[in-house]
């Protein structure tokens, strides 16, 4: 379908990057905004490479298969991660974080249940460690907690 997979890629993440700095830049303050600023500079950095790199001889000349394996799963993965961001800060980032994982996982065609608790259950202390310890940002309220009547 498309001639080289990494300039396709190279130019939508470059393109991603750049509306995401200037996103930023345009609303949040200088202090809060600085990471993710380098965030996605750095993102366009890598797809500037990523697109320089698609047009050296030994990537150019290769054969590549079908860009879009399974449009289906594509079409799904984009609607849960959508889904997940919109419903993230009203029912808590771990729930949906706890659901979003496995349901993506299995959209995505991995069955290894265990493997797909685990990581679940690691991602979840990692992104509680990031923010609560390490940035001192809590997250918003878990509505599964609020229904139980307790606080964080």
């Amino acid at each position: 379908m498309f001639s080289n997979h990494d300039r396709i890629a190279g130019i939508v993440l470059a393109v991603f990057a750049t509306g995401a700095f200037y996103y930023a830049s345009d609303t949040l303050p200088q202090r809060v905004g600085l990471y993710p600023k380098t965030v996605t500079g750095l993102m366009f950095l890598f797809s500037a490479l990523l697109i320089g790199r698609s047009f050296l001889p030994a990537f150019r000349n290769h054969e590549f298969e079908k860009f879009f394996i399974a449009g289906r799963r594509l079409i799904l993965g984009i609607a849960v991660t959508a889904a997940y961001f919109f419903l993230a800060g009203k029912t808590g980032f771990f729930t949906m974080t706890a659901i979003y994982i496995p349901v993506l996982s299995y959209l995505s065609g991995y069955r290894q249940l265990r493997t797909i608790l685990l990581s679940t259950f690691v991602f979840c202390i990692v992104l509680w460690l990031t923010f609560d310890l390490a940035f001192n940002r809590p997250l918003p309220p878990e509505i599964l907690v609020l229904w139980i009547g307790g606080k964080l």
